[in-house]
């Protein structure tokens, strides 16, 4: 068996965020599995990904059980690393499946669609507070406070805190991309402010609303879960229930600046809505990179990888394979039957995913009336491997005639 292909790039800098689809394209047509310094493999085609994610002989943990899923190093864990061992997000079953029905009562599509007059009267108040002309920021005027907006109100968090988690929840983020025991130390400090946090929350149950998941859960006596499970499940929630969301709704706007036809489609066509939502979610994949552990030894094309070896897919990457799409490289709302990975699949697929469509949709309804004023002046890539993620997205806005 022939040695497994040595690449070693560096996702987070400039260079290959500036560049990242022609370097996915290199990377399908030349090197779709290969292994970086570290002894990581990486997965380009959306074959490989697809099994990777979906099949049961890869999991979350280590084989040899670690300090943390990134690692199988044998050592006391971090604050950080303590808090994800208890996120259903690295949990294998079954202790997974036990975790997750415990979350999911609130994301379940009657839940979601009760959810939908809230959510847009949160979309409106943001749009309506845009200036009327001039410079717009539409990251942290729209994309970014809307889904913290949402997912803190489903927990029950008071709205003068959120400003709170937004600064919180991007200090994780950081630290999570980096994943060494290092860069996680980095986020010790937020995760602690997060525990003491949802520790005050919950220990006031009579004080949240009615339907609420904070209080959902803490009353539910036969929900199985551990006070760890419970208070980082909080934490997982609010973390990941606006990241995803904010990158859709950030590099969507994007994407319709950067191709106008589509933009004129939309405005013309709003029925589109829910196509142009998928095929943003597969051109400008929100979350770039997931991994499992082999715990056996696999063999994808002519390479073995052994047992104990962290499998990396790059989710972006498949969802430009061009073997599966047609066109993969051009930026189509008509697209039907998308089978993109933005999600996931398998028992691991986003707990939050139609949470996040219905939040996509709703944004672009409300926001196609006002595409035409909106023009792009600049933006920025946060230096983020695991996430496609705006820092910016400044916009001249023109006022409506």
């Amino acid at each position: 068996m022939p040695d497994i292909p040595q690449h070693s790039p560096d996702f987070s800098s400039d260079s290959f965020q500036q560049d990242i689809y022609s370097i996915y394209r290199h990377m399908l047509e030349s090197l779709p599995v290969f292994s970086n310094d570290e002894g990581i493999v990486y997965l380009t085609r959306h074959a490989h990904v697809s099994r990777l994610i979906s099949d049961k002989s890869f999991k979350r943990r280590p084989l040899e059980q670690g300090c943390s899923p990134f690692t199988s190093d044998q050592r006391e864990p971090t604050p950080t690393e303590e808090m994800i061992n208890h996120w259903m997000l690295f949990m294998d079953p079954p202790r997974h499946d036990i975790v997750r029905k415990a979350f999911m009562a609130m994301f379940t599509a009657n839940n979601i669609r009760s959810l939908e007059p809230r959510i847009r009267k949160q979309v409106r108040e943001l749009i309506d507070a845009l200036p009327e002309s001039g410079q717009v920021e539409l990251v942290r005027q729209l994309a970014f406070p809307l889904p913290v907006r949402v997912i803190a109100d489903i927990l029950g968090v008071p709205k003068s805190d959120q400003e709170q988690f937004q600064a919180w929840s991007a200090v994780l983020t950081r630290a999570l991309d980096d994943a060494t025991e290092e860069g996680l130390r980095q986020g010790d400090a937020v995760t602690r402010d997060f525990r003491l946090y949802f520790e005050d929350l919950v220990s006031n149950p009579e004080a949240l609303p009615d339907y609420c998941l904070v209080r959902s859960l803490i009353e539910d006596r036969d929900c199985g879960l551990t006070a760890d499970e419970v208070l980082y499940g909080f934490v997982l929630l609010l973390w990941a229930g606006h990241e995803t969301t904010k990158n859709l709704i950030s590099n969507g706007i994007l994407l319709l600046s950067q191709f106008p036809q589509q933009q004129r489609l939309l405005t013309q066509q709003p029925e589109l809505v829910n196509m142009a939502i998928e095929e943003m979610l597969r051109f400008e994949c929100p979350i770039q990179k997931l991994s499992r552990w082999a715990h056996e030894d696999v063999q994808f094309d002519d390479y073995t990888v052994p047992a104990g070896t962290m499998v990396t897919a790059l989710v972006g990457a498949a969802n430009r394979d061009q073997t599966i799409f047609v066109d993969p490289d051009g930026f189509d709302i008509t697209r039907k039957k998308s089978r993109h990975l933005a999600f996931g699949t398998g028992f691991h697929h986003c707990l939050g995913a139609l949470l996040a469509r219905t939040e996509g949709r709703i944004v672009f309804e409300e926001l196609a009336p006002l595409l035409p004023e909106l023009t792009e002046t600049s933006h920025t890539w946060r230096n983020i491997s695991a996430f496609r993620s705006l820092g910016e997205l400044h916009m001249d806005r023109r006022a409506a005639c």
